[in-house]
């Protein structure tokens, strides 16, 4: 097995039963800095904030249906964007756990299920934009929405969701903010996960060579020294 490192990445020949040997490249640091293991930490913590906050915000909303009822579209977009938001925030946890306990099955799970999830907060995204922008619904819909209340802040979710007017006010912007910032996180989240559960892959398989006798550092050497006298080589 041979290690080379070249522009932050690094080149791995990893025996296979197929193949013999195979080249597999993962990035081996978080933003060129920080190590793998805490940018899984870091990204876990952050998509569990954002979602949280998503969490808690959208299911709030969706308690407010029973006073102040949507029409269709609003209404599924907003159950739907709850959900996400939920299922993001579960999903962070096994990345901190990860993160913390070096467990490499866990790293691969979770990366594999930020994958498998990541076209939920596209969706909702995408659903939020259209129900916001184009709600379907006029000036009948709004005043079934507001009722008796003489409260702002159900006004403007009343008028958000009802009269189209755009992105304006807090609770049109805020919803779509988040979820454009889960959609990035989510999907760097996802590759550097992957990532870390590769790195641990690789220390689990040196630690097996090591236990068999086989000398990493040593074949390293052999191999800096080869490459150091290939030019020589060639010249002759």
């Amino acid at each position: 097995m041979r290690l080379a490192r070249c522009a932050g990445w690094d080149f791995l020949l990893e025996p296979t039963l197929e193949l013999g040997f195979s080249l597999a490249m993962a990035p081996r640091r978080f933003l060129f800095c920080l190590p793998l293991q805490h940018g899984v930490t870091l990204l876990s913590a952050l998509l569990m904030l954002l979602s949280g906050a998503g969490t808690v915000g959208s299911w709030v909303e969706v308690g407010w249906l029973r006073a102040h009822p949507l029409p269709g579209r609003p209404r599924i977009a907003l159950f739907f964007q709850a959900a996400t938001f939920t299922v993001v925030f579960l999903l962070s946890v096994p990345g901190l756990i990860a993160g913390a306990t070096r467990r490499r099955s866990l790293a691969g799970l979770h990366s594999r299920l930020l994958f498998l999830a990541l076209p939920l907060p596209l969706l909702a995204l995408a659903g939020t934009l259209l129900s916001t922008l184009r709600p379907g619904a006029g000036y009948p819909a709004i005043y079934t929405c507001l009722g008796q209340t003489n409260s702002r802040l159900i006004g403007q979710f009343c008028t958000a969701h009802t009269r189209g007017y755009g992105l304006h006010g807090v609770l049109a912007i805020l919803p779509v903010a988040l979820l454009a910032a889960v959609v990035l996180l989510q999907a760097y989240a996802w590759v550097t996960a992957g990532s870390y559960a590769a790195e641990l892959d690789v220390e689990d398989l040196l630690v097996r060579f090591s236990s068999y006798g086989y000398d990493v550092d040593k074949e390293k050497d052999s191999d800096r020294d080869a490459e150091a006298q290939l030019p020589q080589l060639t010249r002759t």
